[in-house]
């Protein structure tokens, strides 16, 4: 074994010890924390026949409500992916290298998941860890998790990339890939930094090809599966590779692709690595010159590691941001087995009711079509439907109070209405509807001289009283002509009880008669006339 061959098992084992204490400090933080005040959860929703969808894009803390009547999940958890590392600085002692990449979000399938309906699953979706500026190790992805009851699902967020720049040999120039809990990243050799872990595969190594020129490792393939593909391909989420989708890929290691000084001929061709499918970025400087770029969103991919090159500032060598996660959900829709119920069954409606109007509004639990399917006097209505839980019913002849026509004679119609939803349920409810009584024509109910006297004295003032049921004016007449001073006189009063007085001196004696007609205020009551009232005026008793 050759000094070179050493040293890079002398790392593995360096990386390995450094991998484990990765995933034991990520089995020590992944413990669910509850929030006093959870944020709302970003959810989108999709269905396919009876097969619903839920993805969440974020949120901490927050509650999804497993609908009623489902006793399974599927769920997809990612964790957010981590940030890739900046490439060497300007100036400096080692002012060389690429960054590493970093790691892809950890990916958790879980298929039949036992739930009870009406209860709540607690949701926390990863965030993805920053890009870090030249000679800095980058931030790790945070861990998406699913709180069932008491039992925590946890994928952990991917870690950063470690930094570039921390010395002037093989194994420090750049900066190795992020690891994650089911796999390290590719380690740094000289200008090329290492790939980033994916969720389903090791980073790549990078390579060292002469002088001052590297290529960074390729990121780890993310995580597929045929869960993942057909609730991802369900919901337009992931990385659509070849048919498959993905999600935690690494994120590509930067190169160094300019020699700077000597190069041997060809050591300036290095170029920023792929990043692995599943959302990871690109690692810096490709042979385009392009800057490293950013995870795609929401699939837990790792950040490309930021590359080197003479021509560039800091800004443009430093690595980019990894993904947040997502958590993707799959049940199957109970069957719906409750019909629709209804908010009343009685109702009640004034007398000459034009047919074009409202006798009752009939609304339902859910969206539902509602028929008059029965009833002894469900002939003479129609029914209309005015939205999706409301239906509105017609006579089709203008009641009239006075001259019922339901089958009782007592004003109050019968009739049976029938309310389908969509999946066939049908719930019945027997209703009626009753007629109420309007005051159309005005009447007198007392007619009749002051202390009900049936006789006048001749030349003598004598108060005549006339009351009717309604506000208005009566004119009082004697033998058919207007009693001067006596037309239109207002009554007053309240309710139903509303009197007008007219002060008559007899100017004849004799038989006469007196009679008064009304005149309602109120439009649309007809007036009447009173009773005639027979009197004999006498003469007095007394003479001048």
């Amino acid at each position: 074994m050759n000094f070179q061959q050493t040293a890079l098992s002398y790392r593995a084992i360096l990386r390995l010890n450094k991998f484990l204490v990765f995933a034991f400090t990520l089995t020590l933080f992944s413990l669910p924390i509850n929030s006093a005040h959870a944020a709302a959860c970003t959810t989108s929703t999709f269905s396919a026949g009876s097969t619903q969808y839920v993805k969440i894009t974020s949120g901490s803390g927050c509650t999804w409500l497993i609908p009623s009547g489902v006793t399974s999940l599927d769920f997809v958890l990612v964790g957010g992916g981590g940030g890739g590392s900046g490439g060497g600085g300007t100036g400096g002692a080692y002012n060389l290298g690429g960054g590493g990449g970093g790691a892809g979000g950890v990916v958790r399938i879980s298929t039949s998941y036992s739930v009870v309906g009406n209860n709540n699953l607690t949701l926390t979706v990863g965030t993805g860890g920053s890009g870090s500026p030249v000679v800095t190790a980058a931030s790790p992805g945070t861990s998406t998790t699913l709180t069932y009851s008491s039992s925590t699902t946890t994928a952990s967020g991917g870690g950063g990339g470690t930094q570039a720049g921390l010395g002037n040999n093989q194994d420090q120039l750049s900066g190795d890939g992020g690891n994650n809990a089911d796999y390290l990243g590719g380690v740094n050799v000289w200008d090329g930094g290492g790939g980033g872990a994916g969720a389903g595969a090791v980073g790549v190594n990078g390579v060292d090809i002469g002088g001052q020129g590297g290529t960074g490792g390729v990121g780890g393939n993310g995580k597929t599966d045929a869960t993942i593909n057909a609730i991802a391909a369900a919901t337009s989420s992931g990385e659509l590779v070849s048919g498959n989708y993905y999600f935690g890929g690494g994120g590509g290691g930067g190169s160094t692709p300019n020699g700077n000084g000597n190069p041997p001929a060809g050591a300036n061709t290095g170029v920023g690595a792929l990043g692995g499918y599943g959302g990871g970025g690109y690692g810096g400087f490709q042979t385009n010159g392009a800057q490293a770029s950013a995870a795609l969103t929401n699939t837990g991919g790792g950040g490309g590691g930021g590359g080197w090159i003479s021509t560039a500032n800091d800004a443009a060598k430093a690595g980019k941001a990894g993904a947040d996660g997502i958590i993707l959900i799959r049940y199957i829709a109970a069957a719906d087995t409750t019909p629709p119920t209804f908010a009343s069954s009685s109702f009640s409606v004034a007398e000459n009711i034009a047919i074009t109007s409202t006798a009752a509004t009939i609304r339902t639990s859910e969206s539902a079509t509602v028929t008059i399917s029965s009833g002894i006097d469900s002939s003479q209505f129609t029914i209309a439907k005015s939205d999706t839980d409301t239906a509105i019913i017609k006579f089709k002849v203008s009641p009239d109070y006075e001259a019922p026509t339901d089958s009782g004679g007592n004003n109050v119609y019968d009739l049976t209405l029938t309310a389908t939803d969509a999946a066939g349920n049908a719930g019945v409810q027997a209703i009626t509807i009753t007629v109420t009584d309007v005051l159309d024509t005005s009447a007198f109910t007392g007619f009749q001289l002051a202390g009900s006297a049936v006789t006048a004295t001749y030349r003598s003032a004598v108060v005549i009283s006339a009351t009717i049921n309604v506000a208005g004016k009566v004119t009082f007449n004697l033998n058919g002509k207007v009693l001067p001073g006596c037309k239109n006189r207002l009554a007053t009063g309240s309710v139903s009880t509303f009197t007008a007085t007219c002060t008559w001196k007899p100017s004849n004696r004799g038989s006469v008669i007196l009679t008064a007609s009304s005149a309602p205020t109120t439009a649309g009551i007809s007036g009447s006339t009173a009773t005639p009232l027979n009197v004999r005026v006498i003469n007095r008793t007394i003479k001048r």
